[in-house]
């Protein structure tokens, strides 16, 4: 959480609820531990942190409260069964997912906050528009399109599917390994680079 984000909660908590927070569970942020002790003292000092895997404002790596680890293992063991892995074995990428995702956050985009419905609405034209191409939504909209609207869809379709068609190319894939690997690796671009 921002440090300053962090410091506006701690500071109200007293004077606008009546209460003090007693657990702290941070992220390894060390700035955030000093705004809320800047921000609110009375109520760091009093506060139990040892759960949030931070001792007196340093931070400790690696460690989450045993709650947290109790929900999240059975998660990371059935990630590991062998009837799941094997399902990855053909090789298939996860880009028909995060072109569905895309049609999704295109109506409701994840920096602003929508409700329920335009979610739900912004799926289901997610649905649409996966399945059956812009003709599609043009169907389902009930409404007659003139010639250009339609035109228009079926243009928009025939792109993408050149596109798929292009891009799942195995002589176009290999041609992109090849010339992937004869390009001279750029010290600026790797980890640890700058």
């Amino acid at each position: 959480m921002e440090p300053v984000g962090m410091s506006a909660i701690f500071k109200r908590s007293r004077p606008d609820r009546g209460f003090d927070y007693v657990h702290y569970l941070g992220d390894g942020d060390s700035k955030a531990f000093s705004a809320v002790q800047n921000s609110a003292p009375y109520q760091v000092d009093k506060m139990d942190t040892s759960r949030s895997g931070w001792g007196r404002g340093k931070p400790v790596k690696n460690v989450l409260p045993k709650f947290v680890v109790d929900a999240i293992n059975p998660v990371f063991e059935a990630l590991t069964k062998d009837d799941l892995l094997k399902k990855c074995l053909h090789g298939g990428s996860q880009n028909p997912n995060e072109s569905f995702h895309h049609l999704i956050w295109e109506c409701c985009p994840k920096t602003v906050f929508v409700g329920r419905r335009r979610l739900e609405l912004g799926v289901f034209d997610a649905v649409l528009v996966f399945n059956g191409g812009e003709s599609e939504r043009l169907k389902n909209l009930n409404i007659n399109p003139g010639h250009h609207a339609i035109k228009f869809a079926f243009g928009v379709d025939t792109n993408h599917i050149k596109r798929s068609v292009y891009a799942g190319d195995l002589d176009h894939i290999a041609s992109r390994r090849n010339k992937s690997a004869s390009v001279a690796p750029d010290d600026n671009y790797c980890a640890g680079g700058f």
